[in-house]
């Protein structure tokens, strides 16, 4: 069987200059009777029909006539996607963006302060530990203490074309997850950024008929920073550990991987 799109078609635009119906007409060369059913005829033709024409969308196919010798007419007809269907997706466009931001309080272990007074006759020197037992060497002891720190979340609302969320998109979130920022991304510099992972919501179509899917990013942000341990001055990235070592040394240990988040292809 052989599919022939005819030269007559009809089209309907609308004032925001899209397609919203249309129909095109086929013809068949060898789809003998004896050979193939109608519906086999019907089917072959919704195969080599466009998914879509402007933002109107395939809905059916129908037989107008047999002609004989197994030549078929048959018109394809498409139809807008009707706003109750589009919902939020209305206007949106592929490659949008929106960002979010919002705080939160936390609860962080902490082993040095960042300024200590001491208090009674000949107080030793706590380098700024915290519930030091007073001792140093093997019997140094440090219990620290918690306190409520404010977290920064930042999340981006990215829309992507239904057929972009492939299985490397995919692939990409999972090994980007958990990673801190080894460039500026979004405005912060190298090391504030932690990538927290991400979702996407149900597909839908816009006022073009084109299929999108909403997927949002989060992020959490710590700034970077200098601080006082044991009279020494450190600087450590914004998701580095610092922590002391008796009173005289201090070290910043990195618990994170280091990643390009521009990868992820929002933020820029």
């Amino acid at each position: 069987m052989e599919i022939f799109l005819a030269a007559n078609r009809i089209k309907t635009m609308n004032a925001d200059r899209n397609i919203t119906s249309a129909a095109l007409t086929y013809h068949t060369r060898g789809a003998l009777p004896e050979e193939y059913s109608d519906e086999a005829v019907l089917s072959a033709v919704l195969d080599a029909a466009p998914e879509k024409v402007g933002a109107a969308r395939l809905v059916r196919a129908a037989i107008v006539e047999y002609h004989g010798a197994g030549v078929y007419e048959i018109e394809v007809s498409y139809e807008y996607v009707p706003f109750s269907t589009r919902g939020r997706l209305g206007s949106r466009r592929a490659r949008d963006e929106k960002w979010y931001m919002s705080t939160s309080n936390t609860t962080e272990h902490i082993l040095s302060a960042l300024e200590t007074a001491a208090y009674g006759d000949d107080a030793p020197p706590s380098g700024n530990l915290i519930n030091w037992n007073g001792r140093t060497g093997p019997l140094c002891a440090v219990s620290g203490a918690d306190i409520i720190t404010s977290t920064f979340r930042e999340n981006c609302l990215l829309t992507i074309d239904a057929g972009d969320c492939t299985a490397s998109f995919r692939k990409k979130i999972a090994d980007l997850t958990g990673s801190v920022n080894s460039r500026t991304f979004h405005g912060w510099a190298a090391g504030e950024v932690l990538f927290l992972g991400a979702n996407s919501g149900l597909p839908g179509y816009n006022d073009r008929g084109d299929e999108l899917v909403d997927v949002t990013f989060r992020f959490a942000v710590r700034r970077n920073r200098s601080l006082v341990v044991n009279g020494l001055h450190v600087s450590a990235a914004g998701w580095d550990i610092v922590w002391p070592l008796g009173r005289e040394h201090a070290y910043v240990s990195r618990v994170y991987p280091r990643n390009d988040l521009n990868l992820l292809g929002v933020g820029k």
